[in-house]
């Protein structure tokens, strides 16, 4: 038996001791004393990383040498927000934690119980697991386990048309250009959540092919994009319910063939140890059981539409998901290429397969939204990587009717919001320190299209706060033009900020892994970084009491920072670098 010892429980006990809290922003009463799991996962994030890429790299080439359709699979790219990321993370804090304490005892609260599989595996012997949580927890997670297959095959049968409609041939387009109809609201403020309104440009005929997240979206986003003109397909309805029936059937040949692998994949290995349960777990939940349905429609939608309009090159926002490899391989297989849209403000938080040695597909080009790309791949992971910038669409020109926040004025601050856990982390600073925006103005943005359930829960320690507004309403224009400081975490909504004017503040409200949009950027130091409660009321005094030329000179040195993520679209450098030279 292990000299340390770490207790999974449901609530602590009564008492004190060492703790740690699975839901972000809980903190222990004064007898208890954290075991500092997240600022551990913080101070390891590049090494732990590596690890996980890696260990990633090898598994999904294996697993691909077994069946090349994994490659459409979700576990064809590993980011922190998988489900089974975040349990193991939590563990890694654990066992660093245990490294550095041996004979501690820890009290857990809240944990899946797989963080105690993976504390076990990684410290064979030396800490004794004991478990007291609720037998529910293990039932829920075996009941998700069979469900979330069959629940992401409705998902995509749901939004089927009972008869598929194939396209027409026409005449040829430019190019082909994939993305989600994410919302109504999306479509009418910005054109597209990713391209806006600029491929509506006459000189390049693009036909669009959307994809909806679920089937009540369908008409309200079909209305709104009706609107702008566009030539638009819809993805599933190139498959209709008979044309589903062999799609069913090739997903289910590739779990089969990919269950003899389960047996032999590589354990995550770590400096404590090695893994084989999070490696099996991520197998079973993330190729056997993650949902292929989607992807091979996408396959097929692509394929025809190529062979209907053909354009020279087939276009997608690239952040390397299965959807994504579906797409190259039908662009490939029909002689055009096939050209990823990379968005310039990847977070260091995100373990793409791009960032690791593997044969997946890959695009044949890669263009930027924010100048500097390559440099910043290079910075933050160490990869040379070829791209062309061509600005983005959401860029905005600078506000020419905003003045510099008036001393003696409440000052004017908008908080942007993109994971739900940042409101939980800022609910806990306003907590420890309760006039962190006493005598301002304070909007809140929430993420207008993630995150709703987690983000809901979490407005119940911001409403009814004085002088703090939740605004899920007004478009992130209008709200920057009326604010005189941008407050942010992980959005890359902070470029927008700081192009149409206004003073950007980093707060550091992550959870297990840090993510922050201007990490490596050159100039990202005239950003402030608050870690504290107090550092941010500190910044938020500095900025209330500048001069007019003081706040000019604060945004003139963050504007590079802000074209590193997103700089003005160009549609003749779009259409030469997706149709090569005229």
């Amino acid at each position: 038996m292990g000299a340390g010892v770490l207790h999974l429980v449901d609530t602590l006990p009564s008492g004190g001791g060492v703790c740690a809290h699975y839901e972000t922003g809980r903190r222990p009463n004064d007898a208890w004393v954290e075991a500092d799991v997240r600022a551990r996962c913080h101070r390891h994030q590049t090494e732990w990383g590596r690890a996980l890429i890696d260990w990633h790299a090898r598994m999904i080439s294996e697993a691909a040498a077994v069946n090349a359709s994994a490659w459409l699979l979700p576990g064809s790219r590993l980011h922190v927000w998988q489900p089974q990321i975040r349990p193991l993370l939590f563990a890694l804090g654990l066992c660093d934690f245990f490294s550095d304490h041996p004979r501690d005892t820890v009290w857990a609260v809240g944990c899946p119980p797989e963080v105690g599989e993976y504390v076990e595996d990684l410290l064979r012997g030396r800490v004794a697991v004991r478990r007291s949580q609720a037998a529910a927890r293990h039932w829920r997670e075996r009941v998700r386990a069979v469900v979330g297959p069959l629940r992401d095959t409705v998902s995509v049968l749901r939004r089927l048309p009972v008869r598929a409609r194939l396209p027409v041939r026409a005449d040829r387009c430019d190019v082909l250009v994939y993305s989600l109809a994410l919302s109504e609201r999306s479509v009418s403020e910005v054109g597209d959540h990713f391209f806006g309104r600029a491929l509506d440009d006459a000189s390049l005929k693009v036909q669009w092919l959307y994809q909806v997240m679920g089937s009540r979206d369908r008409l309200r986003v079909q209305h709104a994009i009706d609107q702008t003109g566009r030539a638009v397909a819809w993805a599933h309805d190139s498959v209709g319910w008979a044309g589903a029936l062999p799609l069913l059937w090739q997903a289910r040949a590739l779990r089969r063939s990919l269950r003899r692998y389960r047996e032999r994949v590589p354990p995550l290995a770590m400096k404590w140890g090695a893994s084989r349960a999070f490696a099996r777990r991520f197998v079973d939940e993330e190729l056997i059981g993650g949902g292929i349905l989607n992807e091979l429609t996408v396959l097929r939608a692509t394929t025809q539409l190529v062979a209907a309009y053909q354009p020279k090159a087939v276009c997608f926002p690239y952040e390397e998901k299965g959807v994504e490899h579906a797409i190259v391989q039908a662009a490939r297989a029909a002689g055009c290429r096939a050209i990823g849209f990379a968005h310039a403000a990847y977070g260091a938080g995100y373990l793409y397969l791009a960032e690791s040695d593997t044969n997946a597909p890959r695009p044949d080009a890669l263009v930027s939204a924010g100048e500097g790309f390559d440099g910043w791949l290079h910075h933050t992971f160490g990869r040379d990587v070829r791209s062309t910038f061509v600005g983005s669409p959401r860029w905005n020109a600078p506000s020419e009717n905003h003045t510099a926040h008036e001393p003696g004025q409440p000052l004017r601050v908008l908080v942007l919001i993109s994971f739900a856990y940042e409101l939980t982390m800022m609910a806990e600073w306003m907590a420890a320190q309760p006039d962190m925006f006493a005598g301002m103005h304070v909007v809140v943005r929430p993420n207008p299209k993630d995150w709703q359930r987690e983000q809901a829960s979490a407005f119940a320690g911001l409403r009814g706060t004085t002088s703090i507004t939740v605004d899920t309403q007004s478009s992130l224009q209008t709200q920057l033009d009326a604010c005189d400081v941008a407050v942010f975490c992980a959005t890359s909504a902070v470029a927008e900020a700081i192009w149409r004017g206004r003073i950007a503040i980093y707060a550091q409200w992550n959870d297990l892994w840090v993510t922050n949009p201007i990490d490596g950027k050159a100039g990202a130091e005239a950003v402030p970084h608050c870690d504290t409660a107090a550092v941010l009321r500190s910044e938020l005094l500095r900025v209330a009491g500048m001069t007019a030329a003081e706040y000019t000179a604060v945004v003139a040195a963050q504007q590079p920072v802000a074209a590193q993520v997103y700089g003005p679209f160009d549609i003749a450098r779009f259409r030469h670098a997706t149709m090569g030279p005229e």
